[in-house]
């Protein structure tokens, strides 16, 4: 009996750490997962003969010096065929030089991989200096994840300049601007965020509407309904028949 109640106390004191871990990230004003501290990036060296492991990334011999290529979907399916591709693309190239960069946030989960290739005849850090271009073109596709704390700022902006700019299609603006890809807060935000995405997408406003534009103050056709019904509610029915 102790030994579960040391369990429960156990669990209860790493939820609440959690939950304040939360409420700070919630807070902060910038994303939790900073790019820059969640990538990896490999120089893989040319090779005469390509890896087996390879062999279903060909499509990069059409690409040019230096540009970037997303493998992530690329890559087999298979977790143990998946990790030996890429601890290869981490040594070695194909016929030519590659660099391999790897964005991983959490974990091994939901990480993104792209490769680009480089001119045999520079050196390694002549390579890493010209890849930061690349790297700042890749940064454009990673999702970023920002906190409520940074949503809140900019409605704080943006709602005084534009007040009759509803919040959701505010949010809508944020999104696609900042690639910002974080969940909605509640799941009403999340279904009036896909009503909206439906709008846009759809290209007609017209399939959604907001039915509070059509009360013209209050509305009386059902005033005589309610007083019947009040008058029914009120009349004397006796006493209630209680016998057992």
């Amino acid at each position: 009996m102790l030994g579960l109640a040391q369990s429960v106390a156990g669990y209860a004191e790493y939820l609440a750490s959690k939950s304040k871990a939360m409420k700070l990230n919630h807070m902060s004003s910038v994303p939790v997962r900073e790019i820059s501290e969640n990538i990896r990036k490999t120089f893989g060296s040319s090779t005469k003969k390509l890896p087996q492991p390879l062999y279903h990334l060909e499509t990069m011999y059409a690409k040019s010096p230096f540009e970037y290529h997303q493998i992530t979907d690329m890559l087999p399916s298979d977790p143990l065929k998946r990790h030996c591709a890429i601890s290869t693309l981490g040594c070695t190239g194909f016929k030519f030089p590659t660099v391999l960069l790897v964005y991983s946030p959490v974990g091994n989960v939901g990480n993104l991989h792209f490769l680009w290739k480089v001119p045999r005849d520079i050196e390694i850090q002549t390579v890493f200096e010209r890849s930061q271009a690349v790297i700042e073109s890749v940064r454009c596709v990673i999702p970023q994840y920002h906190t409520r704390a940074m949503h809140a700022e900019m409605f704080k902006k943006f709602g005084r300049i534009s007040p009759a700019t509803k919040p959701l299609a505010l949010r809508w603006f944020y999104k696609e601007v900042t690639n910002d890809q974080s969940a909605a807060a509640t799941t009403d935000q999340a279904q009036l965020d896909k009503r909206v995405q439906l709008v846009i997408d759809m290209d007609d406003p017209s399939i959604v509407t907001d039915i509070r534009e059509h009360n013209y103050g209050r509305v009386t056709k059902f005033d005589k309904f309610w007083e019947e019904c009040g008058k029914y509610l009120n009349e004397d029915i006796g006493v209630a028949v209680d016998k057992r």
